[in-house]
């Protein structure tokens, strides 16, 4: 008895799921006919969409680099001296060759006057020995004293002529001059720090990329660089690689070249790099919200005569803002739907809502 009214129940239950069924396929044709049936048409559904943007696209890989000067050293003193003017400005910019330190030289050029006298004697009395030698007056031993002691005068006043130079220290290159070490009245003594010393446009910038990224790059290549400290983005080339991988990072170090014309970048400075890969390429690219997503493939719906039609495309990088690149499917000429693609089928009647009208007003 318990058996035949299993066997009832799962009888019935077969049925009603055959029921469902048909129901299902009779509903779901009645809404793809609706629309062409005689005397009956569905509502459009309201959607909002967006035109596909082509714009010229360029791969890149970002990273984070470090900033140092393109030329830069401590400037020192090279002799003995104490210190009668400065003549530059902490943090100025310099030209080559400006003055920048003065030391006390009137012991220098005491000895350089004294040094000069006797270098002009012994010339004089190298020419009178040269003279007489060749008129066999003097011996070979009197006039190479007088050679000597001529090229000994020439050396010592060449020495002081050095020195004297050295007491007024000059800009080596064009750069920005950092704080002063020293002040008028301090004695100074070779090798001691004056200030640091920097060429700053252009600046170099220092990062490291992953290995397979790296092997991408060229020398030329663009890059940009933005920093939390300095406002703007600027641009560069990549001017060098190193000759190996980093065993420990497998990264190569990279190098390359920033104009700093407002001196805004400044040694040490941690930025952000972009760096460019091969040349820029037209995309497409539309919103992120547009994109839906199937067993067979990822897919938008365009809008063709105010009815959606499923397309499938193919996905390429994804951008920032929710942006993503289309590498087939689609093409500068279509919109896609951006919002209610949940209610939609392939064929459905769309209007766009930017397209409603607005109710008149009084």
């Amino acid at each position: 008895m318990k058996k035949c009214k299993l066997i009832k129940l799962i009888k019935i239950a077969i049925l009603f799921a055959i029921l469902l069924l048909v129901i299902g396929y009779i509903v779901k044709h009645f809404y793809r006919t609706a629309n062409t049936a005689d005397g009956f048409q569905m509502p459009p559904i309201v959607v909002e969409s967006t035109p596909v943007i082509q714009k010229n696209w360029q791969p890149s890989i970002e990273t984070v680099g470090s900033l140092v000067a393109y030329n830069g050293m401590t400037l020192t003193a090279e002799t003995t001296g104490r210190v009668t003017a400065i003549y530059f400005k902490s943090g100025n910019f310099v030209k080559q060759g400006t003055p920048l330190i003065q030391l006390d030289d009137a012991l220098i050029r005491t000895q350089l006057q004294e040094a000069q006298a006797e270098l002009n004697l012994s010339e004089a009395d190298y020419q009178r020995y040269s003279t007489l030698y060749k008129q066999h007056i003097v011996s070979q031993a009197d006039f190479d004293k007088a050679t000597a002691t001529r090229k000994v005068n020439q050396a010592k006043a060449d020495n002081l002529q050095a020195q004297e130079k050295q007491t007024l220290i000059k800009a080596p290159f064009d750069g920005n001059i950092g704080i002063a070490h020293v002040s008028v009245g301090s004695y100074l003594t070779p090798g001691q720090p004056i200030a640091d010393f920097q060429a700053l446009d252009p600046i170099l910038v220092n990062f490291d990329i992953p290995e397979a990224s790296a092997l991408q790059l060229r020398i030329g290549n663009k890059i940009q660089l933005t920093s939390p400290a300095a406002k703007g983005v600027y641009q560069g080339k990549i001017t060098a690689f190193n000759s190996k991988l980093d065993i420990d990072t497998r990264t190569l170090e990279i190098q390359g070249e920033i104009g700093n014309t407002q001196h805004q970048l400044l040694p040490g400075m941690f930025v952000t790099v972009t760096a460019f890969i091969g040349t820029p390429q037209p995309v497409f690219i539309i919103p992120q919200t547009a994109v839906s997503y199937s067993d067979k493939g990822d897919y938008v719906y365009r809008i063709v005569k105010n009815k959606a039609v499923n397309t499938p495309i193919t996905l390429g990088e994804k951008l920032s803002n929710n942006q993503v690149i289309i590498t087939q499917g689609l093409n500068a000429k279509d919109s896609v739907i951006i919002g209610g693609q949940v209610k939609l089928q392939d064929g459905a009647a769309v209007i766009e809502a930017n397209k409603l009208q607005s109710p008149p007003t009084g």
